[in-house]
């Protein structure tokens, strides 16, 4: 699905959410809200979506499958996360000595 299809999906069930529908239809919401996410990869968002709809629908095959998905792509999102943070704008060498002295700074201002 195209990014534009994905938002006005995401849209028109924001609205759907809103009008205070039943629990079926509020799980269904938020499992395609999830899938919607996870395409445009927001994948926080879509996370917090799936979530939702596991605790409305937790016996739900579907739900669990968009669920575990996304939680890959958020461990690959971490991690890609700590290695930009570890390389920012030095070499590895250089944070490692900046990760060294900050984590020893931390250790001090604890005891």
């Amino acid at each position: 699905a195209s990014k534009a299809h994905l938002v006005s999906a995401l849209e028109d069930l924001s609205e759907t959410l809103k009008s205070g529908p039943a629990a079926q239809v509020r799980a269904k919401a938020h499992f395609r809200a999830a899938q919607a996410h996870a395409g445009l990869e927001n994948w926080r968002e879509a996370w917090s979506a799936a979530s939702l709809a596991r605790e409305l629908q937790p016996g739900s095959a579907e739900v669990k499958e968009v669920q575990l998905k996304v939680q890959r792509e958020m461990r690959l999102l971490q991690r890609s996360e700590r290695e930009s943070k570890r390389q920012g704008a030095f070499g590895t060498g250089t944070n490692r000595n900046l990760l060294d002295r900050d984590e020893r700074k931390e250790f001090q201002a604890r005891l």
